[in-house]
């Protein structure tokens, strides 16, 4: 943006020499001065609007460069918090398996020692606790 205002005010500067030493060398008249002048003048007021322009144009990029790095470190913390809500989520898949395996076992053991071979409401319990009771039984 420095670098923009600076070319239009060297421009402007050129701009002037070669209108001063042009309007000697020729001998233009002062109506031709006067309007060179004006135009001069013109120019320099685009070549502030065009600093202007340029320093807020910067100021935006500025503004735009923060809100795009503050949405990236957000973006990098929420990946953090899923991937650590899928692990615990596997950490607890992995343990309720691991609870119904040893279920399982103590189920196949009782089994096999009970007498008859026939498994009793109490051994499967607790593997099925949120059975509900049947009314009127």
């Amino acid at each position: 943006m420095a670098a923009v205002a600076a070319v239009v005010a060297e421009e402007d500067e050129d701009e002037e020499e070669s209108d001063t030493s042009s309007a000697a060398a020729v001998g233009l008249g002062s109506v031709r001065m006067r309007r060179k002048k004006r135009r001069r003048a013109a120019g320099k007021v685009a070549a502030k609007g065009y600093r202007k322009l340029a320093e807020t144009i910067g100021g935006f990029a500025d503004i735009y460069e923060r809100v795009e790095e503050a949405k990236q470190r957000q973006m990098v913390e929420l990946e953090k918090q899923r991937m650590q809500f899928a692990k615990d989520l596997e950490i607890q898949r992995m343990k309720l398996f691991m609870e119904s395996q040893v279920q399982f076992e103590k189920l196949k053991r009782s089994k096999c020692n009970s007498p008859s071979g026939v498994v009793s409401r109490f051994a499967l319990s607790p593997l099925i606790p949120q059975l509900p009771s049947l009314p009127g039984r």
